[in-house]
């Protein structure tokens, strides 16, 4: 029996940290050592996929925006269905919901590695969070032009024929 992750803060060094045990036992508060898994030690396709899967779970977890965009994506995906997508129209669909969801993840891990090696204002740091967010903003407004793009077609067909 999985159980779901959980979310807790605690008070490290002078601050508010959170601490996030993942399904597979890993605390992203615990020190870096040399036998921590990025410091050359091999692991099983297995352990990596389930390495993959604890920043998943960790993203849709934590991230308010990141379920969002999953909640728009699956609208989408029911709409293409409803709608009777062609295999092109697909491939546009699900490029454009990756890439959007996929710059979110890279976003919250760049956040996050400025906010380990600074705890203080920085206008570099600010920069590095606004550039990554903006890319998020862009490959959204990108995605939704192409939606409407793919859909407008079929929802005109649709309303058309109601009328």
């Amino acid at each position: 029996m999985n159980k779901a992750p959980a979310f807790k803060r605690e008070m490290i060094n002078d601050g508010a940290i959170g601490m996030w045990a993942t399904p597979s036992g890993t605390a992203l508060t615990e020190p870096v050592s040399a036998t921590h898994r990025s410091m050359g030690k091999r692991h099983s396709v297995a352990q990596s996929f389930r390495f993959a899967l604890d920043g998943f779970t960790y993203v849709v977890m934590t991230q308010r925006n990141f379920r969002i965009q999953l909640t728009i994506g699956g609208v989408a995906v029911a709409l293409g269905v409803y709608c009777h997508l062609l295999p092109w129209e697909w491939v546009a669909l699900v490029a454009c919901g990756t890439v959007v969801l996929v710059l979110e993840m890279l976003n919250t891990a760049l956040e996050a590695v400025v906010d380990l090696v600074t705890d203080s204002y920085h206008p570099l740091a600010k920069i590095c969070k606004d550039v990554a967010a903006g890319a998020v903003l862009l490959a959204s407004a990108g995605s939704v032009v192409i939606g409407l793009l793919v859909f407008g077609p079929h929802l005109s067909t649709l309303w058309a024929g109601r009328l």
